[in-house]
């Protein structure tokens, strides 16, 4: 019988829910019926961010599935994200502030760095600000009940170890990109270690984004393809089972009804040791986002050689 997985357990002995709605890139006018068809199909877990500039349509959708009852805040685990330009201690609290009031909620259930640089609003380069005040400011949210976990997004190894060793409050999860073509095996490893939950965005690798140098479809890959076919599975659904199996909280992106549905439908199959070898052996360590604009920050977290 295949081992369920639906939620994961976190550093404090609470749980998060293992598959999240994800709203990055999600069309202003269509994100809130992609959450309502989510609820519908049984995710408790939506993935937000205050630079996707949906929130407050996402918030819409909450407030009613909560007001009418369709679904209890307390079962729920949202997420959302701090953007660069509001790094600075004295902006941290107002930018949450500002993130509940479009959610239409007292609180989050997680609060991520979105990125370790900071930038001022003009989008140029703040490098006095480090991530480490930022971090300070983030515990305080925790002290004062407006979040109930914190976390990070985009941090490389030794980013992550910096937080983890400066920190009064423990970060609850590191959200990053992870699919076959990039394993990040060294820092899922390192994170799952260190009680830090890994979810993991594009877990498709965003088949229909185009760059000359994709190594190809992983939806199409034949190796996919095959575990898909002996587990009576789609090709997506096997790609976000392998992060399960790794101990990973996947974010799948979609505003179809039917793939919503059939991302969420990953706990009746669990795949083989011959599975995970030969997904594990897809590994090119290729990234699908790049953040080109910022390369050139000091506390840019994906240098060539960093984990």
């Amino acid at each position: 019988m295949a081992e369920d997985r639906r939620t994961v357990g976190l550093h404090d002995g609470s749980r998060m829910p293992s598959v999240a709605l994800g709203t990055w890139k999600a069309e202003k006018d269509k994100v809130g019926e992609a959450v309502a068809a989510a609820l519908e199909f049984g995710y408790r877990h939506i993935d937000c961010a205050a630079i996707y500039g949906n929130e407050a349509e996402v918030g819409e959708v909450l407030d009613k599935a909560i007001r009418s009852g369709t679904v209890k805040r307390e079962d729920l685990f949202i997420t959302t994200k701090l953007w660069n330009s509001e790094h600075c201690h004295a902006r941290v609290k107002p930018a949450l502030e500002k993130s509940l009031q479009r959610l239409k909620l007292d609180y989050v259930d997680l609060y991520l760095m979105h990125w370790p640089i900071a930038l001022n609003e003009d989008n140029s380069f703040d490098t006095e600000t480090h991530f480490l005040e930022t971090w300070k400011a983030m515990e305080e949210l925790v002290d004062q009940g407006l979040v109930r976990h914190i976390g990070l997004s985009n941090f490389n190894q030794e980013q992550v170890g910096e937080v983890i060793a400066a920190s009064r409050v423990h970060p609850a999860a590191l959200q990053v990109e992870c699919h076959p073509y990039l394993a990040q095996r060294e820092l899922v490893d390192y994170c799952l270690q260190n009680r830090v939950q890994v979810m993991c965005y594009c877990p498709l690798a965003r088949a229909g984004f185009p760059r000359p140098d994709r190594p190809g479809n992983l939806l199409e890959h034949p190796s996919v393809v095959d575990i898909a076919k002996r587990n009576n599975a789609t090709p997506a659904q096997v790609l976000l089972r392998f992060q399960l199996e790794r101990g990973i909280t996947v974010i799948p992106k979609s505003i179809s009804p039917a793939r919503i549905k059939e991302n969420i439908d990953v706990f009746r199959f669990e795949l083989s040791d011959d599975d995970i070898v030969l997904l594990d052996a897809i590994d090119q360590g290729w990234r699908v986002l790049l953040n080109e604009r910022d390369q050139d920050h000091p506390l840019f977290p994906f240098p060539p050689g960093k984990p």
